[in-house]
């Protein structure tokens, strides 16, 4: 199979979700990437299984982990050993793009600081997914998702009322995911400045300034009117949205009613004819007893139901979908968002694929599943022109491994 980044060689040293979905996400437009790996601390994320519960399989229990990783080939580097300089140098000078979420410090400890992979590779890019940057008094903190939601002003307004901020849980991971999202692209920007030019680049991207940079609109309002935003619940700004309570268990029905028209159909279908809410003005006046009338009638049909008729009548309205049935849902409307990867166990489980298409050609495509810790270890270090007996040595020097090391 073909793609788009087909030749592009990248060296993934990060862990957890923002690095490893970032590399996913080029790995599954054809870009060769190597997951380096310590053969005693490999990346945590291979058995956080808080969220998903695990499905066995040892060092590949975490399902998330397997989708994030797919696509990679797993190489296990004892990088605090002296004699691993030569194999990162090699790696280093075959790479184009180089990724990394250490604490800030950490690859100059290690002797890959920029400067270093510079002088083994003058084309390299280097990606660095950092909590804050590397400049500043806080560079060199530490964080996750719970902090980072909370460093960038997310957390100010997320939530049911203006004294409890709400963190979105790492069931969504919310700055993970939007960092995985813009850095694919960055590192693609990088590596074709290289080109151009010849010469590599370093992109230091802040996590915090990233979800803070989602909040534009806010801070620009903010710093017009000194009023700071709180959370307000499932609220829009507009006052026009609404998202109410069916029958059944946690069933929920999303209306929107900004257009006069879709008040018009909504109000036919639910009964009313309170001509004071005729207008968007009106609703956001009443909001509270438009959110009850709707919440009444929906009370007396489930989900489906009630999305499907307001539907019909032309409201943008949509029942709230739980993530165990998107699989059905998707499929029944006709969408292939899930597609098979094998695993270890030689069966297939069905991860998500992408939310567009490419055509005619060079899509994304799963070629491999995600490796064990230094699976492809002595079929990288050969690539890289170790003969066997150098490969037996480094392994029995500790230098690498093929497998967890105690």
């Amino acid at each position: 199979m073909t793609g788009m980044l087909d030749g592009l060689h990248i060296l993934d040293l990060s862990g957890i979700t923002a690095g490893g979905r970032t590399t996913q996400i080029m790995a599954d437009y054809g870009a060769e990437v190597i997951k380096l790996e310590g053969p005693r601390r490999p990346d945590p994320f291979r058995h956080w299984t808080v969220v998903t519960g695990s499905t066995g399989f040892g060092d590949l229990g975490n399902p998330a982990f397997r989708v994030v990783n797919r696509n990679k080939r797993g190489v296990a580097v004892d990088l605090k050993h002296p004699d691993s300089r030569d194999i990162v140098r090699r790696l280093v000078e075959r790479t184009d793009v180089v990724v990394e979420n250490f604490r800030r410090g950490v690859l100059d400890r290690l002797g890959l600081g920029y400067a270093t992979l510079r002088e083994w590779n003058p084309r390299v890019v280097l990606l660095s997914l950092s909590s804050q940057g590397g400049t500043g008094p806080e560079r060199g903190y530490v964080s996750f998702g719970s902090t980072l939601e909370a460093l960038g002003g997310l957390m100010s307004m997320t939530g049911y009322d203006e004294t409890t901020p709400t963190w979105s849980t790492n069931k969504v991971n919310y700055p993970d995911q939007i960092v995985s999202v813009l850095a694919p692209g960055l590192a693609a920007w990088g590596h074709l400045r290289s080109r151009e030019t010849g010469q590599g680049c370093w992109i230091d991207l802040s996590q915090r300034e990233t979800v803070t940079s989602m909040l534009g609109e806010w801070l620009l309002a903010t710093s017009a009117t000194g009023a700071a935003p709180t959370p307000t619940a499932n609220r829009g700004p507009d006052g026009t949205d609404f998202c109410v309570p069916c029958a059944g268990e946690d069933e929920w029905v999303a209306i929107s009613l900004g257009d006069d028209r879709h008040w018009a159909a909504s109000a036919a279908v639910v009964g009313v004819t309170d001509d004071r809410f005729g207008d968007a003005a009106g609703r956001r006046a009443g909001y509270a007893e438009v959110e009850k009338l709707l919440a009444v009638w929906a009370a007396g049909r489930d989900g489906d139901e009630a999305a499907s008729r307001l539907a019909a009548a032309g409201v943008p309205a949509a029942k709230v979908a739980k993530a165990h049935e998107l699989v059905d849902r998707f499929a029944a409307a006709g969408v292939d968002f899930y597609i098979p990867v094998g695993t270890p166990d030689g069966g297939s489980e069905r991860q998500i694929s992408w939310a567009f298409d490419v055509t005619p050609d060079g899509g994304p495509a799963v070629r491999r599943r995600a490796p064990h810790v230094g699976e492809h270890t002595r079929e990288v270090l050969g690539e890289l022109g170790y003969a066997p007996v150098e490969v037996d040595d480094l392994f029995a020097r500790g230098v690498v491994a093929d497998r967890v090391v105690a």
